[in-house]
C-alpha cells in the first residue's frame, strides 16, 4: 500500500512478552486512520515484522497507553506514544478515569457497565476488590472533609465493589455527567436519566465514586491496578464465567451481566484480563478433542480481553450451565432462546460465554 502525502497516521511503542526466550521484544506500530490498517517494525532487529494490513479489528482507541490487544497470536501492550505528533493529537482529549461500583449498586453492576459502554468509552481494566476501613480511608481520603465520611467506609469495609480503569475523549467530565450529582437527591432534581438518580439512595449509597480529576485519577488508579491485592473470589460451591472477547468488542459487556444477574446468579468476583495463545491452548486443552474448529476458538480466546466471573450457588455448575444453553448458537436459538448463546451467541466460535461443565471442575475453572 502506498501513503498518501495527507493520510493521517499514529505511531505506538508497543511490547510482547516472549514467553518461550524470556525476552521483552519491542515494536514500533503504525495506525493508519484513513482505513483501520496497521504495520509492526521490530526495533532490535531493524526490518519490518508485519507488512501494513488492515484486520479490520482495531480503532484508535485500542492503542491507548497501558491498553493490551492481540495481532498475530501475539499480546501487546502499548508502552508509550512513537512520536511527538501521535502524543499531541492523543493527550488533547484522551484521559483517564478510575470509577468504582459501590456495593448498594452491585446488583445493578451490569446495567451500570451497559451506560458506560453506550456512552463510547472503553473499560481497559476491571476488576473486584474488598478491602479495610484501614485500604477504605486511604482510596477514598479525597473524600475524607464529608461528614459522612466515617459511614462511607463503614458501609464498603469488607464489601464486594468494582473497580474500573475508563479511556476515553474528555472521560472524566463525561462520566460525571452520566453519573449525576454525588447527592443522589439532586441528581434526581436536575439529571433524572443519570446513573445516580436510577440507583442512589443518599450521599453514602449513590452508586459510584468517580474520580474528581486527572490527578486523583492516575493515584486511584495507581492504587487499584498497579498495587497487589487478594482476590475476592471464594472457591466454593462455584462455577467460572468467562465472557468471550467478541462480547466485549461488540460493546454487549453490560448486557450480558446484566442478563445474569436478573437470573438471580450471586456474582462474587470479577476481573478483565487478556490471554496469549499459549494461555488459551492450556485453558481450552481438556476441549481439544471436543471443540470443532479448535484452533479458530483458541485464537478468538486471545484476540482481546475476557472477563471471567466466580458465580456461587447450591447446584450452581448445573443452572448457570443451563442458563448458557447449547455450545451452538444456532441450536440454543431453536430449543433455549432465553438463553445467553441464543441472544448473544454468532457462531460456535464466538458463542458468547464458555461455562464449567462438571461439577468438580468449578474450583479449577475460577483458580
Amino acid at each position: 500500500m502506498q501513503i498518501t502525502k495527507d493520510e493521517e497516521k499514529f505511531t505506538f511503542l508497543v511490547d510482547w512478552k516472549d514467553e518461550t526466550a524470556g525476552l521483552i521484544r519491542s515494536y514500533l506500530l503504525t495506525f493508519f486512520a484513513v482505513d483501520g490498517s496497521l504495520e509492526l517494525y521490530d526495533i532490535k532487529n531493524k526490518r519490518t515484522f508485519l507488512k501494513r494490513n488492515i484486520t479490520g479489528e482495531f480503532s484508535l482507541e485500542d492503542f491507548t497507553i497501558g491498553l493490551k490487544f492481540t495481532i498475530c497470536s501475539r499480546e501487546m501492550t502499548v508502552r508509550e506514544y512513537g512520536d511527538s505528533k501521535t502524543k499531541m493529537k492523543m493527550e488533547i482529549k484522551k484521559q483517564r478515569c478510575c470509577a468504582v461500583i459501590k456495593p448498594d449498586a452491585f446488583d445493578s453492576a451490569g446495567y451500570i457497565i451497559e451506560r458506560i459502554q453506550k456512552e463510547g468509552l472503553i473499560i481497559a481494566q476491571m476488576r473486584t476488590f474488598r478491602f479495610d476501613e484501614e485500604k477504605l480511608t486511604q482510596f477514598f481520603g479525597s473524600l475524607q472533609d464529608h461528614p459522612q465520611f466515617n459511614n462511607l467506609i463503614k458501609s464498603l469495609c469488607n464489601d464486594l465493589l468494582i473497580g474500573m480503569d475508563i479511556t476515553g475523549d474528555m472521560c472524566i467530565r463525561r462520566m460525571w455527567l452520566l453519573c449525576g450529582d454525588e447527592t443522589p437527591e439532586e441528581a434526581q432534581k436536575n439529571e433524572p436519566e443519570s446513573i445516580r438518580a436510577k440507583l442512589g439512595s443518599n450521599w453514602v449509597d449513590n452508586a459510584m465514586y468517580i474520580s474528581l480529576d486527572e490527578t486523583d485519577a492516575q493515584k486511584d488508579l495507581l492504587f487499584l491496578f498497579q498495587n497487589p491485592h487478594p482476590p475476592t473470589s471464594i472457591l466454593s460451591n462455584c462455577t467460572l464465567g468467562l465472557i468471550l472477547p467478541h462480547i466485549i468488542k461488540e460493546g454487549k459487556l453490560g448486557q450480558l451481566l446484566a442478563h445474569i444477574q436478573f437470573e438471580g446468579f450471586d456474582i462474587s468476583a470479577v476481573e478483565q484480563f487478556y490471554l496469549d495463545k499459549g494461555g488459551s491452548n492450556e485453558f481450552l486443552a481438556v476441549y481439544h478433542e471436543v471443540i470443532r474448529g479448535y484452533n479458530t476458538k483458541v485464537e478468538e480466546l486471545c484476540s482481546g480481553p475476557c472477563v471471567a466471573m466466580e458465580i456461587r450457588g447450591e447446584n450452581v455448575q448445573k443452572e448457570f450451565r443451563d442458563l448458557c444453553g447449547p455450545y451452538d448458537p444456532s441450536i440454543a436459538k431453536q430449543l433455549f432462546p432465553k438463553s445467553i448463546r441464543a441472544i448473544f451467541g454468532e457462531s460456535i466460535i464466538k458463542n458468547a460465554i464458555h461455562c464449567t461443565d462438571l461439577p468438580e471442575d468449578g474450583v479449577l475453572e475460577v483458580m
